[in-house]
């Protein structure tokens, strides 16, 4: 473990900039990019509370691992002012009914959910999620960045792949409900949509620190 100064001292790769602290970065991404806050333990605790201290609290995305029989996580104190998303993978539940479930659960709650998080769900589980975040009107969200949370689902890599075959990566994921793909390359995705004349009503988030450091990971919304 390091201490704040320890980390400051270290300098971001290829540059000359050390590493900003998570009040600094919400202050320079306002009104340019959605921030997506995996956190867990004492750790979301402190994130939350930098968020409200910035106003930031309607986009910053926080998330959590949803499980059978949780009640609904955005209606937790911890989340109460901020926006939340729930995640589910195949531990969630027993099957894949239990997994559909798991998402009328979460979205039952006081506080909505704008989407759902699919993680290492195989096909009967992804199925089932997104038959239930359409009932309850909740997108369904995938990480193509690190490969980990959709590599199960059709044992292909992420953007890896997509870059080579869109169609097979980022094409069978649209095809079957994804309306939310996180990813490290929006350009090549924005253009793949237009050739499938998919670009319209589609909006994009994507992040550039007011330095020379890019932050290239994006959500793209593929509205249906």
């Amino acid at each position: 473990k390091l201490t704040l100064a320890q980390i400051q001292a270290l300098r971001l790769d290829g540059g000359d900039e050390a590493p900003p602290t998570l009040e600094t970065f919400l202050r320079a991404a306002r009104g340019r990019v959605l921030v997506n806050l995996h956190l867990k333990g004492p750790f979301a605790v402190q994130a939350a509370e930098v968020a409200r201290q910035v106003d930031a609290s309607d986009w910053v995305l926080f998330k959590a691992k949803a499980r059978k029989d949780m009640s609904p996580i955005a209606d937790e104190p911890l989340y109460r002012d901020v926006a939340f998303m729930p995640m589910v993978g195949e531990g969630a539940a027993r099957n894949a009914e239990q997994l559909g479930e798991v998402i009328i659960r979460q979205a039952s709650g006081v506080r909505p959910i704008p989407a759902v998080e699919t993680r290492g769900l195989r096909s009967r589980g992804f199925s089932a999620v997104r038959e239930a975040a359409g009932a309850v009107r909740v997108r369904v969200w995938i990480n193509t960045l690190g490969m980990s949370s959709w590599k199960s689902f059709f044992g292909l890599a992420g953007d890896r792949l997509a870059l080579r075959d869109p169609d097979t990566s980022w094409g069978r994921l649209i095809d079957q409900g994804v309306s939310i793909i996180q990813t490290d390359h929006p350009a090549q995705l924005l253009s793949y949509l237009k050739r499938r004349r998919l670009r319209e009503g589609v909006t994009i988030a994507t992040a550039e620190t007011a330095t020379s450091s890019p932050i290239t990971h994006a959500v793209l919304d593929t509205q249906r």
